[in-house]
């Protein structure tokens, strides 16, 4: 089941990258629009997947039931993007699809946070200066550039709403990210390290694409290909999400197979 989990998802992207190479036209294309909204359904399937594993009673159930539900919203609001461009012929940008992008970011950071809290987390002088340090980087960086400069006066009102509340949520998502970052130190060389520090990882790809989106719109809607790139960004962000999370699911296999050996 592992092997060919890795096997899909490496044939993906692989797929993906052929595809992108090949395709003139990246503006409507059908194929190409599909291959980059699969990482997204693969990652919500594997929120829902450890979720699953967990049972909403336990209270790292309730973790990933809010991380799968967040997910879960940026795959339809891919799913509804792929739908304006290719079928619509709608501007995906600002428009109600937003609504599913945005709602998503306090999903995550409910189901983060209750991670967080669920961790003791040995704090150190030296961890609290470092982390507090890359925080106060990443959070100056993601607001200047996903929230004052995302602002441009000959935009529309909504299309500056839209932008600057993405990146007040990339800004939420940033303190987050170093709380993860805080587990996956507290990880170190146990199971659950390497699929956490693929999550951390996650969230830096969603961030810096938020980030190059909100600066690049335009270049990115009249699918210059340079700019088309931050796609792999997203795709990225989505897929180290979903095998972050199915490790995760088969850790825990693992560890209640080993417990029903004992038992027997």
């Amino acid at each position: 089941m592992k092997n060919i989990v890795k096997f899909l998802i490496l044939s993906l992207v692989m797929l993906t990258v052929v595809t992108f190479m090949k395709v003139s036209n990246l503006q409507d294309n059908f194929l190409i629009t599909f291959l980059f909204t699969l990482p997204s359904l693969l990652a919500a399937f594997a929120a829902f997947y450890v979720f699953k594993k967990m049972h909403f009673k336990s209270a790292r159930g309730k973790v990933f039931l809010f991380l799968a539900l967040g997910l879960s919203l940026w795959a339809i609001a891919e799913f509804l993007w792929m739908m304006a461009v290719v079928f619509w012929d709608i501007k995906p940008f600002p428009s109600f699809i937003d609504y599913f992008y945005l709602l998503a970011y306090p999903l995550l950071a409910i189901g983060f946070w209750l991670e967080y809290r669920m961790n003791q987390i040995n704090w150190t002088m030296k961890k609290a200066i470092t982390l507090s340090t890359l925080s106060i980087l990443l959070v100056t960086m993601t607001g200047y550039f996903g929230v004052y400069q995302a602002y441009d006066a000959g935009n529309a009102f909504w299309e500056n709403t839209a932008n600057i509340l993405y990146g007040l949520g990339d800004v939420v998502l940033s303190i987050l990210v170093l709380l993860i970052l805080a587990i996956v130190i507290e990880y170190k060389r146990g199971r659950f390290f390497l699929p956490w520090l693929y999550v951390f990882v996650a969230n830096l790809l969603m961030i810096g694409a938020d980030v190059l989106f909100s600066l690049y719109f335009k270049e990115y809607e009249q699918g210059i290909r340079l700019y088309r790139y931050m796609d792999f960004l997203w795709a990225g962000s989505y897929l180290l999400f979903a095998y972050g999370f199915l490790r995760i699911a088969w850790i825990i296999e693992e560890i209640n197979q080993e417990i029903k050996l004992k038992s027997e």
